[in-house]
């Protein structure tokens, strides 16, 4: 077997076991327990930890079991009283059922207690001391019985007939399906063409004319499924539906090009001027996978890629798409009803479509975009196409939006909060209760700091049906488990050329300022939970968006996260489309007993970080003075590499960059402006990019080129003279060097970018945090403006003026000048520059 070991621990499984199966806001909702699924499908589920292989998940759970701890629990047969003994020991009847039920690691023999001695893997053979299973069985009934009865919210049990299995055949016949059940419904479902996949009406149809190559339970089953869903009854809590769909699953992780039942296609509008378009994909076969896309892309490469879900294919053949607006800046559509009263975008590619429709801009080959409008007035344009046909039968309620952290949990920060989406919902009740707004088809949470726990959702339908299903808001993200790495289809982005230069060993001695946590830190705690795996732009921007002010630019925010080493950016090889990945937590020495901590630091991590720093008398320091910029975090203290030891963080000695002046710092670039189409020049006082021949040009100008399936292009021209870039960073700095119109005016040690979007390269900005221990980050002003800051010296300054020229200048400095002569004379000379006062100036060659 797998070698044994537990993500959660014996409580943590214990109360996700007991929440999956034995509550009613469970996902079997109210249905009378008569049968326990055990298959390693089903423990995936109910630990919420989807991403093992059903031996991974299965050596998780028997990793919380030793022999003589089942012997003691399940040798002893006990008295019907005990029941809520039992009920916190759940996890050893599941046990039972995941020996008589799974197909993995159990071996190939049907004898209860050898299986149960090869899952234990411990060399010593069989588990004969079982005599107590059915005893804890019919205890836990009667007490759940009980419970029932003063208003608890648990499923009754129906116990089985156990037969002449006096010890054990309670969970003999509870586990269900059996190891032969689930094979045959696991082929037949695995024959099924694609078509059957497209909705859940057209898997019923099929599974019906296939049902006589099931179980004769298995095919009354189906029919009871078949029932519900004719008579628009909600069947998603069934048992037998949820097997199939865990069969579903199982078949989509081995086949991962395996159509599914359930998908999203969303449409995010990002980039700097938001006019470049995100599309996502998201496929699966239960809900909480769509949580996740498999694909994003630009729209283009949407029209171009093969291995989209069928009905989303079918969408973009007809020329047509119809898509919702959504909660978090999102619009989108899937296998849901479109809510009625919602705002709706066209994207149509057909002439008589595009002629009536307000369009605002391309969005690949020949599709256009509309401007927002009802989704009535959608379907009057495009005459009925553009979005896939519904099916009837849907809950009443549905949970959505919001951070999930898996497990039916949602961090629990305010403007972060999951909505429910409502589908022929009379009633809507929660308990605990929290405040409700109603809005396009959903209800949204007002409540802005609920208390965490569990929450119950009864959702009443027009036909008295009840839907009921639960959530759990938790304030803080679990402790990161594992960290992405950049994929193949991705490269680094690189600003600047430089050397390494010399260690930094006089940082600015760490402070704390400000108050942390604050208000930042729900958007920073968000983002420590997209931990896993490379997000989209324009999902990481969405999520700033709820909570950061809106004169606060969310590419400053990005750029900020970048700088303090939150997150790292992957760009695409192939377009214009750009990653991050959440990046572990690391140490950087700035003198012989200082240091940072970059990365992300969610307060979980944090507080780790701190007890760990605490036990060996290093200080903590966080200078959180700019409220919307990301803190700095300094140890102080001669023990920092036994912090980084015990917290498994890499540490490095911090270098100042070696750069030589622009533009010979400038990486090279291969691109040109040919076959781009030229989409503004900027507009200096504006502070923006503008329409061709909208304004006069200078003598110098800065346009930006797009091309659909390639990266933008900014170029700098002038007499004679054209300078190419796709980085956004150097096309404004070369343009500010070039026409002698600074990006950025130092005062009293701090260097100030006057437009959003004003940055200096990555490697620039690194070292002056390190050196200066400042946020770098946007800051609001008096003006309700924003603007981007930087700690530097006078000494450093001025280096930044010999490399940057003319993109920054001085203010309120007497002798600036004779320092920037000074300085331009020893380049003359050759001579390197020598500055290290205060964090070190860095230096040139």
């Amino acid at each position: 077997m797998t070698a044994k070991h537990s993500i959660l621990t014996a409580k943590e499984w214990a109360e996700c076991l007991q929440d999956h199966y034995l509550r009613t806001d469970g996902p079997s909702g109210s249905t009378p327990l008569d049968s326990l699924d055990a298959t390693p499908s089903e423990l995936r589920t109910a630990a919420g930890l989807e991403d093992l292989s059903d031996e991974e998940i299965l050596s998780s759970f028997m990793a919380i079991f030793s022999r003589d701890t089942v012997r003691k629990v399940l040798g002893t047969e006990v008295s019907k009283y005990v029941g809520s003994h039992v009920y916190h020991r759940f996890h050893f009847l599941v046990l039972t059922c995941v020996v008589s039920a799974t197909t993995t690691e159990a071996g190939d023999s049907g004898n209860f207690r050898e299986r149960l001695g090869v899952l234990l893997d411990d060399d010593n053979g069989q588990e004969q001391q079982v005599q107590g299973v059915n005893s804890l069985w019919r205890s836990l009934a009667r007490w759940i019985d009980s419970e029932i009865s003063k208003g608890e919210p648990f499923r009754r049990i129906v116990l089985p007939d156990p037969g002449n299995m006096t010890q054990i055949g309670y969970a003999v016949r509870l586990a269900y399906p059996s190891r032969n059940d689930r094979s045959q419904l696991k082929s037949v479902l695995k024959r099924l063409p694609e078509r059957a996949l497209e909705n859940r009406y057209a898997l019923f149809q099929q599974l019906s004319s296939e049902s006589a190559q099931l179980p004769e339970r298995m095919q009354d089953d189906l029919r009871e499924l078949e029932m519900l869903y004719r008579q628009s009854d909600s069947f998603e809590q069934s048992s037998f539906w949820r097997l199939i769909e865990n069969v579903l699953a199982e078949l989509s992780q081995s086949e991962p090009e395996r159509a599914s039942l359930l998908w999203r296609l969303s449409l995010a509008f990002t980039g700097w001027n938001g006019d470049e378009i995100e599309a996502s994909l998201a496929r699966g076969n239960r809900r909480s996978q769509l949580d996740n896309s498999y694909w994003s892309g630009s729209f283009e490469e949407l029209l171009n890629y093969s291995k989209a879900p069928l009905q989303v294919e079918k969408l973009l053949k007809s020329g047509v798409l119809i898509l919702h607006e959504v909660p978090g800046g999102l619009w989108a559509q899937d296998d849901q009803k479109t809510p009625e009263d919602c705002r709706a975008i066209i994207l149509s590619c057909l002439d008589d479509v595009v002629a009536y429709m307000p369009a605002s801009l391309t969005a690949g080959k020949c599709w256009k975009v509309s401007e927002p409008m009802t989704l009535a007035e959608a379907l009057e344009l495009t005459r009925g196409e553009g979005i896939v046909k519904k099916e009837a039968s849907q809950s009443s309620a549905q949970l959505e939006g919001g951070v999930s952290l898996g497990r039916g949990k949602w961090l629990n920060r305010p403007g972060l909060l999951p909505y429910i989406r409502l589908h022929d919902c009379k009633k809507l009740t929660i308990i605990p209760e929290v405040a409700l707004r109603y809005e396009g088809g959903v209800a949204i949470i007002e409540d802005s700091s609920p208390t965490d726990g569990r929450r119950r959702i009864d959702a009443s339908a027009s036909d008295s049906s009840i839907f009921k299903t639960s959530f759990q808001l938790i304030r803080n993200a679990p402790l990161a488990t594992r960290w992405a790495a950049r994929s193949e289809r991705h490269e680094e982005s690189v600003e600047v050329r430089f050397d390494g230069g010399p260690f930094l060993t006089d940082g600015a001695y760490p402070f704390s300022a400000g108050l942390y946590p604050n208000r930042f830190a729900d958007v920073l705690e968000a983002i420590y939970a997209r931990f896993g795996s490379p997000r989209p732009e324009g999902e990481i921007v969405q999520l700033i968006k709820r909570i950061v002010p809106g004169s606060v630019s969310p590419w400053d925010i990005l750029r900020s996260l970048e700088e303090a080493g939150w997150i790292a950016q992957d760009l695409n090889r192939q377009w214009r489309g750009r990653f991050w990945r959440v990046v572990r937590p690391y140490i950087v020495l700035t003198g012989d007993k200082t240091g940072l901590v970059e990365g992300a630091l969610g307060s979980e991590e944090l507080d780790l970080l701190t007890v760990e720093a605490k036990e060996v008398s290093v200080a903590i320091e966080i200078n959180a003075e700019n409220s919307w910029a990301v803190p700095v975090i300094g140890l102080v203290g001669d023990r920092i590499p036994e912090v980084a030891e015990k917290l498994h963080y890499k540490i490095y000695q911090a270098k100042i960059p070696k750069l030589r002046p622009a533009p010979a710092c400038w990486p090279e670039e291969k691109r040109t402006t040919q076959g781009r189409e030229c989409a503004g020049l900027w507009h200096a006082e504006l502070k923006k990019f503008m329409p061709s021949g909208s304004h006069k040009a200078g003598t110098w100008t800065l346009s930006r080129f797009i091309r659909d399936d390639d990266r933008d292009v900014y170029s700098v021209r002038g007499t004679n003279h054209e300078f190419v870039t796709h980085q956004r960073v150097i096309g404004f700095l070369e343009y500010s060097r070039l026409s002698r119109k600074p990006q950025f005016e130092w005062s009293d040690s701090i260097l100030r970018s006057w437009r959003p979007g004003g940055h200096l390269p990555l490697p620039v900005a690194q070292w002056l945090r390190r050196a200066s221990f400042v946020q770098t980050g946007p800051i609001l002003v008096e003006s309700g403006q924003s603007h981007y800051l930087y700690g530097v010296s006078l000494s450093q300054v001025n280096v930044l003026r010999a490399i940057f020229g003319g993109a920054i200048c001085l203010k309120g400095l007497q002798n600036h000048k004779q320092a920037v002569a000074s300085l331009a004379m020893q380049r003359r000379r050759g001579e390197r520059l020598r500055i290290y006062k205060h964090g070190g100036a860095g230096f040139y060659g």
